[in-house]
């Protein structure tokens, strides 16, 4: 498939966004989306993009400190 559409320069995540399901398909299956979860639902879409970097280890609580 040729991707003909173009990539938002600012495209929002983690929220849903109006769009066809044409465009869903252009923007989630794009090379940089590769990791990212993404939602289409009547209309609708949501990309959530995958946290990067050691910041997001942090949430994580180790089993020996739970007890």
């Amino acid at each position: 498939m040729i991707d003909t559409l173009p990539v938002p320069q600012n495209l929002l995540t983690d929220t849903w966004v109006a769009a066809t399901w044409e465009e869903f398909l252009a923007l989630s299956e794009r090379p940089e989306l590769e990791k990212a979860r993404c939602y289409y639902d009547a209309g609708w879409m949501r990309i959530e993009a995958m946290p990067i970097g050691s910041a997001h280890g942090d949430r994580i609580i180790p089993f020996w400190r739970r007890l």
